[in-house]
């Protein structure tokens, strides 16, 4: 594979990804998805970010800030896979990587917005992730929002963080030379 091709797979790939991980999400919180799913799907995600954290491009502009958010991501992974495997914390660990993966990503939105002159844009993505994990857990601590069980209001969380974070990913890789549309 030419580095030409390499360089357009790695621009849209997270255009596929992050709505992919985020469904992975939500099969796992209606049980859809087991213990051990969440665990290799974790590891691909291990894999991945160390990938795309290790080129030199993520050191440039608004992409350093992603190199943040990846590097942290990955931390919390590897927090989670040892959570999955009780070698500490259990599910409560599992937890907290989930709230940080819905979160971490806002500080580089706001970033990316103003880099790419698409602040109000990114703005939203930022709020849509930041609502999404208040409701996520408004749910879990109430049990429950407006008549709907823990599980369904930790869905409705779930696709408003996607939603914000789909949406900044894909715009992202439409804005990276026309990568999705050549």
């Amino acid at each position: 594979m030419s580095v030409t091709v390499t360089g357009r797979v790695l621009a849209v790939l997270p255009a596929g990804l992050v709505p992919l991980a985020w469904g992975f999400a939500a099969a796992v919180a209606v049980g859809a998805a087991s213990g051990r799913a969440l665990a290799v799907g974790l590891g691909v995600m291990v894999v991945l970010f160390a990938v795309f954290a290790a080129k030199p491009a993520m050191g440039e502009g608004a992409l350093a800030a992603w190199r943040l958010v990846i590097v942290a991501g990955l931390v919390a992974n590897l927090v989670s896979l040892a959570g999955l495997f009780d070698l500490f914390g259990g599910e409560a660990v599992v937890a907290v990587s989930a709230y940080a993966w819905m979160l971490l990503p806002v500080p580089a939105l706001v970033r990316t917005g103003r880099a790419v002159g698409a602040t109000r844009r990114y703005l939203a993505f930022a709020v849509l992730s930041t609502v999404g994990a208040g409701v996520v857990l408004a749910g879990t601590l109430t049990g429950g929002v407006l008549g709907l069980d823990a599980t369904a209001v930790a869905l409705v969380g779930v696709a408003l963080v996607a939603l914000g974070q789909t949406g900044s990913i894909v715009d992202a890789a439409l804005r990276n030379d026309g990568a999705l549309g050549a």
